[in-house]
């Protein structure tokens, strides 16, 4: 995302390190010497929104939960859960398998 936001701006110079077969290092620069920081923010900001859902919040929204008590939300799974999650799986995937050959035998008529 980051290179397509500086291909954006300076295509000529990264076409020319690509085809004078440079190394990645040789193409690392200041982003500040292409483009201003409101500009990158910005651009971000709408790159991000064309695969995420964004919405503004308030900097109070955002210390609230900084300070509220950390409550991981991860835990790790007991064997039978596992097992348990495999066999639905294997259940579905079976469930998908006996549909499209319904529908592939129904067109067939």
């Amino acid at each position: 995302m980051l290179h397509d936001l500086v291909c954006n701006m300076q295509c000529d110079n990264c076409h020319l390190f690509l085809i004078q077969a440079r190394g990645h290092l040789d193409f690392i620069c200041r982003l500040k010497d292409y483009m201003p920081r409101t500009i990158f923010v910005d651009k971000t900001v709408e790159a991000a929104g064309t695969e995420f859902s964004l919405r503004p919040i308030r900097l109070e929204e955002i210390e609230t939960h900084y300070e509220s008590e950390y409550r991981p939300s991860t835990s790790l799974l007991t064997e039978q859960e596992l097992k348990s999650d495999i066999a639905s799986e294997q259940e579905l995937k079976s469930d998908i398998a006996s549909e499209q050959e319904l529908k592939a035998a129904t067109a067939s008529l």
